[in-house]
Parts: structure tokens; C-alpha cells; sequence
């Protein structure tokens, strides 16, 4: 290949924090892991992060549709309440 644009998605919880984990995290890619950008989800809610990280130079992908990383931790919070709610009526 003689152009290739290489984007990461970020580990879950390296940018959910706050901005400034994002922002190093997302440097350490760009340094580190040859990327060219990444690519974040969550919407609203990290607003402020895609702007600080853009900022910084750093282009940020979004994407619409399914949200991996944001669906496990709707998952995990109704497991949760289901799993205590199990234990409570035993």
C-alpha cells in the first residue's frame, strides 16, 4: 500500500475518564501507535473531549450506528440490576 490512513479505536475506558487522559492517550497513539487519527463514540456526552483532542491537532473519527463500547456499559448496569435483584429475592 502506498497510502493507508490508519485510525484506532481507543481500549474501553482510556478516554471515558476525563479530557485530559483522552488527550495523552490519544497523543500515545499518535507517537506510539503510528495512527493517523482516532476514532471515539459516546456522542453528547464527550463533546468536550473530541474538541480538546482536536485541538491538540489529533483528527477524531465518530461513527453512527452501533456503539460497542458504550452498549457494554448499558449491558453491564442491566446485568448488574438483574443479577442483585436475583440474589435479593433468594
Amino acid at each position: 500500500m502506498k497510502q493507508c490512513l490508519i485510525v484506532v479505536d481507543p481500549s474501553f475506558m482510556s478516554y471515558q475518564v476525563d479530557v485530559a487522559q483522552a488527550l495523552a492517550n490519544a497523543g500515545r497513539l499518535m507517537q506510539e501507535g503510528g495512527a493517523h487519527s482516532v476514532k471515539l463514540e459516546g456522542g453528547e456526552k464527550i463533546a468536550s473531549t473530541v474538541a480538546r483532542i482536536v485541538e491538540a491537532g489529533i483528527l477524531v473519527m465518530g461513527h453512527i450506528g452501533l456503539t460497542p463500547q458504550c452498549r457494554f456499559m448499558d449491558w453491564a448496569v442491566i446485568e448488574s440490576k438483574a443479577y442483585s435483584g436475583s440474589k435479593q429475592s433468594n
